[in-house]
């Protein structure tokens, strides 16, 4: 530091009493601040050099607000309290934003300030003792928040156990013992008691594969935690499907303690899912045997299904089919007045029926009677809505109906002749 980097000139001009305190904390290792006179020109030691990171050492000297202008509202009013008063000023976990490598840092600290006084008695700067507590407020807020969500769950947990139908457990990852409910037993169909060992339980799997394993789950962080998989119930032999949803609760390092979470027995929901598998198969392998060119759609109106004798009859494969692709196979003249219609369907749930062209494999144009059914799912897993659809090729129909008016038309002018 040279005289003219600080506006307070050479050191041995500067006030006995400032020379003092930066005498007492250059050796300290608590990190210490000396501001001085009506600018906070600041002073400070080694120790606090490092909580302003890139701005040391060209701000020693030089008024604190040069490297804390976010601070100079809290040093003005902090240097003007301890000036009037006299006393010490102390804060705990007080937040500053410091620069200290380049970008912004918020930081916390406890601090406290206290007078010191020049050689005419007055009180020329402050003494200012630091102590970053920034991690300690971190790992509290860490705590708080894992608490409240820890709270949050267990209240879910508790709901969903009242509601009925959710068993609730708790894994010990030290024991490898299973905290459960008496829902919990009852689904597994074993003996009611508050704790099992996990052992006993995963014996009840049908599948050793199955995605079950509370080693696996607590120890490997891939894993999943939301899971399906089938058991046998000792109490009946009966086979069930069980739906888990697990949380992983981790110590300071970051090790497994415990898992928690709910299970479900979804039998009825799994068995309501394959019945509708195989109707869906049986509808496709009609669908593939009939005539007409047949296509399925979701409840918004988006092609999902199409039979091979719709690709076939346009020349395109499935996929050119799907979502909305469908359109360009509609003679533009037609696609407004077909569109239209449609969306009216769509929008009161009634089935669709409309004449319209349809371009074939070979470019030609033909007449088709395009229908479309709303159906129910049965499936709770799938959409409420779905559409099953045909277009059957009339256009040798209506060219057959046409011939006929035209000949009786003449007819009927010869007649009169």
């Amino acid at each position: 530091m040279t005289a003219d980097s600080t506006p307070l000139g050479p050191p041995d001009q500067w006030p006995k009493a400032l020379r003092n305190a930066i005498d007492l904390i250059l050796p300290s290792a608590f990190q210490m601040n000396v501001l001085w006179g009506p600018h906070c020109i600041a002073f400070y030691n080694d120790a606090y050099a490092s909580h302003i990171g890139h701005m040391n050492p060209r701000n020693m000297g030089r008024p604190a607000r040069e490297h804390s202008p976010n601070l100079q509202e809290t040093l003005d009013t902090s240097f003007e309290t301890v000036r009037q008063s006299g006393k010490t000023l102390s804060a705990r976990e007080w937040p500053f934003v410091f620069n200290r490598n380049g970008t912004p840092e918020t930081t916390f600290c406890d601090f406290s300030w206290s007078p010191i006084r020049d050689d005419d008695g007055e009180i020329g700067g402050v003494l200012c003792m630091v102590v970053d507590v920034t991690e300690r407020v971190r790992s509290a807020r860490t705590l708080v928040a894992s608490e409240r969500k820890a709270r949050e769950l267990s209240e879910r947990l508790q709901m969903a156990q009242a509601a009925g139908g959710i068993g609730v457990f708790l894994l010990d990852g030290a024991t490898d013992t299973l905290s459960v409910s008496s829902e919990f037993c009852r689904i597994f169909g074993v003996p009611e008691r508050e704790t099992w060992p996990m052992k006993e339980i995963e014996q009840l799997r049908v599948d050793p594969n199955d995605p079950m394993s509370s080693r696996k789950t607590r120890n490997d962080r891939t894993a999943r935690l939301d899971v399906e998989y089938r058991i046998r119930r000792p109490s009946d032999g009966a086979v069930r499907w069980i739906w888990r949803r697990a949380e992983i609760v981790h110590d300071a390092n970051g090790a497994a303690m415990l898992a928690r979470g709910v299970v479900q027995d979804i039998t009825t929901r799994k068995q309501a899912e394959a019945t509708l598998r195989q109707s869906e198969a049986r509808f496709r392998m009609l669908a593939q045997a009939v005539p007409n060119q047949v296509w399925t759609a979701d409840a918004d109106g988006q092609n999902d299904w199409v039979s091979d004798g719709m690709c076939a009859y346009f020349g395109l494969a499935s996929h050119a089919l799907l979502g909305d692709r469908w359109r360009q196979i509609v003679h533009p003249d037609d696609l407004p007045r077909v569109e239209e219609r449609w969306a009216e369907a769509l929008a009161h749930t009634r089935p669709y029926e409309e004449s319209v062209r349809l371009r074939r494999h070979d470019g030609e144009y033909r007449w088709h009677l395009s229908r479309a059914q709303p159906v129910e799912s049965i499936a709770e897993t799938e959409p409420r809505m779905r559409w099953v659809g045909t277009n059957t090729d009339i256009d040798d129909h209506k060219a057959a109906l046409l011939a006929h008016v035209l000949t009786g038309q003449t007819s009927a002018a010869s007649g009169s002749t």
